[in-house]
């Protein structure tokens, strides 16, 4: 929910028990943030009763308050009084970056499970710590994850698999061979991939205790930002496609949306919005570059092309 829904529960119910009746058959969830910082939470506890109350059949906490910034560290040691007051199932979110860090959350607070986030962000290979399966080696550490022959998301099911975090260099690669196999826009590979060897998101508690980024010399925020295809980004990262892979995307012939177009000051800029325009504003104070409002014509133009294509090809297939 918006955080400025927590200043009005009843607004708050009343989208629930909408969504509720709307919905019947799908189960409708809500995430909050503490309203409180200090024990006994009177506030927090009061909204998460409202929440179940309203039909909810989930709730996600973020554990700091809408007062706190993303930096400041996540308030763990208030979630269990939450989790205590409701029936509902109550999932955790903030600053679990680790396998330890879910079960020592856990063990702590009864949650039911957690939400990840910066996580991901940060190496993508924790989702993979956190399964439940059994494999080929037993489970032993240093377990790849091809070696992972049984998933389950109940651990009644099957026992827990410790398996590591996968070096960053590797899940970059395989998420690449993903895009070019799957023809994604370079301007969104681009991006995920600079979220991973940026790490900007990240609070300053949490840095020193991420692994290395492990990557070449070569491999940097410039020179990810100087490709320009999906192939030249793949090749960059030791990636070669096979045979027809990424070609249409390459091309800029795929999808309604067609080329899309990634701004290379995005990771070393600071964006600012200037008449319902996104300008992105170099911190060194370089050029301002009014992008999104040339790329709106530009998109606008493919669409049409696209339309008018798929039209005369619809046209000339009734024809035959």
């Amino acid at each position: 929910m918006g955080a400025a829904l927590l200043d009005n529960p009843q607004t708050a119910s009343s989208l629930i028990t909408a969504l509720r009746l709307a919905c019947p058959h799908l189960p409708i969830s809500c995430k909050i943030r503490l309203l409180d910082t200090d024990l006994p939470l009177p506030k927090t506890i009061a909204f998460a009763k409202a929440m179940e109350a309203a039909g909810a059949c989930a709730l996600n906490v973020h554990m700091r308050t809408k007062e706190d910034k993303q930096s400041d560290p996540a308030r763990w040691e208030l979630l269990r009084p939450v989790v205590d007051a409701v029936q509902i199932p109550v999932v955790a979110n903030g600053d679990l970056y680790t396998r330890e860090d879910v079960e020592r959350m856990r063990a702590m607070s009864g949650c039911a499970a957690v939400m990840l986030a910066r996580p991901v962000l940060y190496n993508p290979s924790v989702l993979r710590t956190l399964r439940c399966g059994t494999t080929k080696d037993g489970g032993k550490e240093g377990a790849t994850v091809h070696e992972v022959t049984t998933i389950s998301s109940s651990s009644a099911l099957s026992s827990p698999v410790s398996l590591r975090l996968l070096p960053l260099i590797e899940v970059i690669r395989a998420y690449l061979r993903v895009c070019l196999r799957y023809e994604s826009h370079v301007s969104n590979a681009k991006y995920v991939v600079l979220e991973m060897i940026v790490r900007r998101r990240h609070p300053d508690h949490v840095k020193p205790v991420l692994l290395p980024l492990d990557v070449s010399e070569g491999i940097n925020v410039n020179t990810v930002s100087r490709t320009k295809t999906l192939h030249a980004l793949a090749e960059l990262f030791g990636v070669v496609a096979e045979k027809g892979e990424g070609k249409r995307m390459d091309a800029g012939s795929i999808g309604i949306e067609g080329l899309h177009h990634y701004a290379d000051d995005y990771f070393g800029s600071a964006k600012v919005e200037q008449g319902g325009v996104v300008v992105a504003k170099r911190r060194e104070g370089g050029k301002e570059c009014a992008g999104a409002e040339c790329l709106c014509s530009k998109r606008q133009k493919v669409r049409e092309e696209f339309k008018a294509d798929s039209v005369a090809q619809i046209t000339s297939a009734g024809a035959q």
